[in-house]
């Protein structure tokens, strides 16, 4: 395993966004971050989607705590 720099990490959540972007082409879509760190991971995408595209992405946050019992 590599530990990402700042400058790594910067361009793979810039890249994520992007293909998320061209994957929904012309269709709405929505972000869902798993608690914790995968909300920070959907909020930078959201942020990024938005600096370059110009459009706002919803974003929903999933407890994984409130689903463990149904397994």
């Amino acid at each position: 395993m590599q530990i990402l720099t700042g400058d790594e990490m910067r361009r793979a959540v810039t890249r994520l966004a992007m293909q998320a972007v061209e994957s929904c082409k012309g269709t709405d879509f929505v972000l869902i971050g798993i608690r914790t760190r995968g909300v920070i991971l959907a909020r930078r995408m959201q942020r990024e989607i938005a600096r370059l595209e110009g459009v706002e992405v919803p974003l929903g946050i999933l407890r994984s705590e409130e689903h463990t019992s149904e397994l």
